[in-house]
């Protein structure tokens, strides 16, 4: 039993986010800072895994002051010491959502922790979400102190908080959407890199920053963190606009707008539009004769 692969990074798909904060700008937008969490099926099937079904349990009390603690026990081959059962123990509060669920839910995923499971994610710089339009593919709702309810999408996991690929089918994937990445940084192309960042495969950015030549690492990132920042604003800017066009029913312009943008970027445009505004645009772009589109 390989105890140290229990810390092993988990794939983006067992990453639950939940909103830790939540305001609005000066603007009047909201905004929303996220938190990761290893969800409890992602961390079960990691001890089933690594120590085997019958090799670990857990068990549930009352915590001191309210809320539950639990107890992880992994049973230990120790020829040394002796075979023996070890537990750690964690808790965690009562949630206002979902109450004594939500603390058993937090205490296990706290004493995995415990034992390395997940722990990788309390390095994660902070997270802020993507603010999207209603029925945007992916989209969760929240809402701010003041009761302002909105909807957003979560960050992208950085490449060291990714399991590698390891299959051709992934890799093949990988290197042809690192390539549109790869150009992107090139042409200084801010509303590209934006886009891709947040529609492509994790994989896909994970070989972005493991490609980079020796001398040039800290450059190519810094380089990446300001089209991130530029990107981020620029696509706001265009949406809203996108959407007095739509609003405005202004088919003409809605065409050209569109007609330069790269696939990935539809992609994006969709997610932050939401289902109804794209069908609105499709249909207003429809409208126009073939020559006027072209």
């Amino acid at each position: 039993m390989k105890l140290n692969e229990l810390s092993k990074p988990f794939s983006a798909s067992d990453i639950e986010w939940r909103v830790g904060q939540a305001g609005l700008k000066q603007n009047g937008e909201p905004w929303a800072k996220v938190l990761a969490y290893v969800t409890n099926r992602a961390i079960m099937e990691r001890l089933d895994e690594i120590c085997g079904a019958e090799n670990w349990q857990n068990e549930y009390k009352e915590a001191p002051c309210g809320g539950v603690l639990c107890g992880l026990s992994i049973y230990i081959e120790d020829r040394g010491v002796g075979d023996r059962w070890v537990t750690k123990w964690d808790g965690a509060e009562n949630t206002d959502i979902e109450g004594v669920k939500g603390g058993l839910s937090g205490s296990m995923k706290r004493a995995g922790s415990q034992w390395g499971i997940g722990r990788y994610l309390y390095g994660l710089e902070d997270g802020f979400a993507t603010i999207v339009q209603k029925g945007a593919k992916g989209a969760k709702s929240a809402k701010t102190k003041d009761n302002k309810w909105f909807y957003w999408l979560p960050p992208q996991l950085p490449a060291w908080a990714l399991p590698n690929a390891n299959t051709y089918e992934e890799k093949a994937y990988t290197d042809a959407q690192k390539a549109i990445f790869d150009k992107a940084i090139k042409k200084k192309d801010a509303l590209s890199f934006w886009a891709l960042k947040e529609v492509s495969a994790e994989e896909a950015y994970m070989a972005l920053f493991g490609s980079f030549e020796s001398g040039t690492v800290t450059r190519n990132k810094e380089v990446c963190r300001t089209l991130e920042a530029d990107g981020a604003q620029q696509w706001n800017k265009l949406v809203e606009n996108i959407q007095r066009m739509i609003k405005a029913e202004d088919a003409m312009g809605l065409a050209k707008k569109i007609k330069s943008f790269k696939e990935h970027e539809k992609r994006y445009l969709a997610n932050r539009l939401g289902k109804d505004n794209i069908a609105k645009l499709g249909d207003l772009v429809k409208s126009l004769p073939t020559m006027e589109q072209g």
